[in-house]
């Protein structure tokens, strides 16, 4: 009974961690399946993982998520310690930044990232001695005051005084010890200039590449490399100074815990008596093999292990007990994004992929499912299949969806279960491999009005394929037109035209009967692009193309086939977008490649860049209203791969290179008749909160007036797309009374009726 109690309330913590967010808010869905480090603590248990961490309540049962923002300042974790004599934590990240929490507040220090110190920066290990935090780094050692957060010394200890790598620091009764690439250098923790290298001297394994060390029962224990022979073997040092060798492992980590020796190895973790006497070996954790990272025991004897896939992982009585397993809500995706695909109230995740040669780069196939706050993961009923690249759902049919694998073929899907594998043989040849290779490059899949499925097919000649709602495979032949792979496809709402684009230069539309053509993507252009990356029909039927330099439109996309439709070239134009800014007129985005685009409810364009970071633009372009980077946001990476709009909630997912979040926006897909009932988010608003209050469900465009209960308009907005946004407040800017407010909605005819309420709590 208490392992369901545990997991439940786990559980429980992870999904309120994932409920609706307010209108500017971020959120991140880091895969928590791999885990570096582990430390416990009387209160907490911490684990970290490469982009992000959390830690499990010891008192409260819950589970807690901390990112960039939300308050770490970085992304790319390489160690994590927790000190409980000072409260302060510790986070070192890939680029040598720093963060110091306290209190589960953040002091970000920057100074080894900003330094201009050449060579190794990393943070290989952070050790604490009376209140003061010990980086070992690879030119050195960094002391950081904790108390006044800031660097206190830098001790240098290669020859000389000169940079040399320090991967671990230890602290005995009298000495401070440093591991570097040939054995151990050690000082009187009482001399008062170790900054200067002369008063550091050798301390043993001379010749050893020393990567762990440890203190506890008065002895000092290292792992270390013989770089001759390759082996990695377990020291401790005898009352005489000497090391002698305890073990042979493959160790990752090693520590001194409640009275035993924990070292987390390949494929187990050895616990050791004090005297390195063997305890126990854990090769097996119930239904988890030990595959362990990092690994630490609390006062009562449960093993905690930070598991290379199975995330936090703990088992009473050191490994014989009861087994829990402590994940928060995640997509289990591996930080990979590929392509994301909207669809009313939920979100398909294709986490890869293809390289930009357009190879394979064989991740296990799989498609994951966000949908009321919760991940989904594939049932693949055993079926192998890998690199999905594009899914659509059915518009006839809500349960169905088609899963493009770059080289296997078409996935079918019905209620989150694969049903069945399109590839040559079950298509009568439709779709065909690719030379010699069982490759079947299936790029993209979009579903048309009637339920049928439009498919590109590259390194064929029926680049484009048919599968209809009752089952139909057709060929249609695009032999002399398209050239190389093609992987984008997008259905035409307006015409029932298919666009669709690849490797070459160039953009292919069909009728879907018998006429075909291409597009010049620098056919009305002033400004020559060479890639089209990626293409949208936004909600006036424009076709919004991102290429290599910027933006690009096609307008007049109706008049494709005026040349005959025979596979030659289209009048087709594709425009730049010119705007004006400090009297200076430019090309839109002219020095960023797009790489992915999305359209919210107020026909705003959300842009992704190779290396910009993320935009808002106006719905014409004309107008950039937002721009977040990695620097200026908790935006993860300013390299962006792939975009998406929720259409009910409005939140903009943003897939980068280093893995999915998403940002509350303010415009939602409008409904064409106002609902009933406005849903109002937060609702009551309680004396704490001053962000902003959002309504959702208007018609587009929409008059908002919000009233106190005497009928006194006390704002009036109007709706972005189907939402609206309050701060709460008056015209005058002076937040309203407590109350029950009105929320009153007239469409575009002025007809007018109360929508919704909200009470207003001060």
């Amino acid at each position: 009974m208490k392992r369901l109690i545990v997991i439940a309330a786990a559980l429980l913590a992870s999904l309120q961690g994932l409920a609706q967010v307010g209108v500017g808010q971020w959120r991140d869905y880091h895969s928590f399946n791999t885990l570096y480090q582990v430390q416990v603590t009387k209160e907490r248990v911490y684990a970290a993982g490469q982009m992000g961490m959390f830690y499990y309540d010891r008192d409260d049962m819950t589970l807690n998520r901390w990112s960039k923002g939300m308050p770490l300042t970085d992304v790319g974790i390489t160690r994590f310690a927790f000190d409980e004599g000072s409260g302060y934590g510790v986070v070192a990240y890939h680029n040598s930044n720093v963060d110091l929490i306290y209190r589960d507040k953040v002091y970000n220090l920057s100074d080894i990232r900003r330094s201009e110190i050449l060579g190794d920066k990393y943070i290989y290990s952070i050790r604490f001695h009376n209140g003061k935090a010990y980086l070992a780094c690879g030119f050195g050692i960094v002391v950081t005051d904790l108390a006044r957060k800031e660097i206190a010394e830098t001790y240098y200890l290669g020859p000389e005084g000169g940079y040399a790598a320090i991967y671990d620091i230890a602290f005995t009764d009298s000495m401070i010890v440093a591991a570097t690439d040939d054995g151990l250098k050690e000082a009187l923790l009482s001399q008062p200039y170790l900054h200067i290298e002369k008063n550091w001297r050798r301390g043993g394994l001379d010749g050893l590449q020393v990567q762990a060390l440890a203190y506890g029962n008065g002895t000092l224990a290292a792992t270390a490399t013989d770089p001759e022979t390759g082996i990695t073997a377990l020291y401790r040092q005898t009352a005489d100074g000497v090391f002698d060798k305890a073990d042979e492992q493959e160790y990752r980590s090693l520590r001194w815990s409640h009275g035993m020796w924990v070292a987390a190895c390949k494929e187990k973790v050895v616990l050791y008596r004090p005297d390195f006497t063997k305890l126990k070996e854990v090769t097996q954790c119930d239904w988890a093999d030990m595959q362990a990272l990092d690994a630490d025991a609390d006062e009562e004897n449960t093993l905690w292990v930070a598991h290379s896939w199975a995330s936090l992982v703990s088992a009473g009585a050191l490994g014989d007990g009861t087994v829990h397993g402590f994940r928060p809500e995640c997509p289990d995706n591996g930080d990979n994004v590929y392509k994301l695909i909207p669809y009313k109230n939920r979100m398909l995740l294709c986490p890869g992929g293809k390289r930009t040669t357009y190879d394979n780069v064989y991740l296990a196939g799989d498609l994951l499912t966000f949908q009321n706050y919760k991940w989904k993961e594939l049932d693949k009923g055993g079926r192998y299949f890998y690199d999905i690249v594009d899914a659509a759902v059915d518009t006839k049919d809500s349960n169905r969806v088609l899963a493009a694998s770059w080289g296997g073929g078409i996935v079918e899907i019905r209620n989150n279960k694969v049903t069945a594998i399109y590839d040559d043989t079950a298509t009568n040849g439709v779709l065909a491999n690719y030379g010699n290779f069982r490759s079947i490059r299936t790029g993209g899949v979009a579903f048309d009005n009637e339920g049928n499925a439009w498919i590109t097919n590259s390194l064929q000649n029926n680049g484009l394929v048919r599968l209809s709602h009752n089952g139909e495979w057709t060929a249609l032949n695009t032999a002399g037109m398209v050239s190389g792979e093609i992987d984008k496809i997008l259905w035409d709402s307006i015409t029932g035209y298919k666009w669709f684009a690849g490797r070459a230069n160039k953009i292919y539309v069909h009728d879907g009967e018998s006429q075909m053509a291409y597009v010049d993507p620098n056919n009305g252009s002033k400004l020559e692009t060479h890639s089209v990356n990626c293409l949208v029909q936004d909600h006036e039927g424009d076709l919004w193309l991102g290429t290599d330099k910027g933006l690009k439109v096609i307008r007049n996309g109706y008049q494709a086939f005026k040349n005959g439709g025979h596979g030659e070239q289209s009048p087709v134009t594709c425009s730049n977008i010119l705007f004006s800014q400090n009297g200076i007129t430019e090309y839109l985005m002219a020095y960023e490649s797009i790489t992915a685009i999305a359209v919210d409810g107020a026909n705003r364009k959300w842009v992704g860049t190779a290396a910009g970071g993320l935009y808002l633009i106006s719905s014409t372009g004309l107008e950039q209203l937002e721009h977040f980077t990695a620097s200026n946001s908790p935006l993860f990476s300013d390299k962006i791969v792939t975009l998406a709009v929720q259409p009910q909630s409005g939140e903009v997912f943003i897939g980068t290179d280093k893995g999915l979040q998403s940002y509350r926006g303010t415009a939602t897909y409008a409904e064409y008749y106002p609902e009933a009932k406005i849903k109002v988010f937060p609702n009551p608003v309680k004396p704490t909160y001053d962000g902003p209050i959002s309504m959702k469900g208007f018609s587009r465009n929409a008059l908002v007036h919000i009233t106190d209960a005497a009928g006194h308009v006390v704002y009036a907005t109007k709706a972005t797309g189907g939402q609206a946004v309050w701060n709460g407040r008056n015209h005058d800017g002076v937040r309203v009374a407590s109350g029950v407010y009105f929320v009153l909605s007239s469409d575009q005819d002025g007809g007018m009726r109360t929508v919704g309420k909200v009470m207003i709590i001060r």
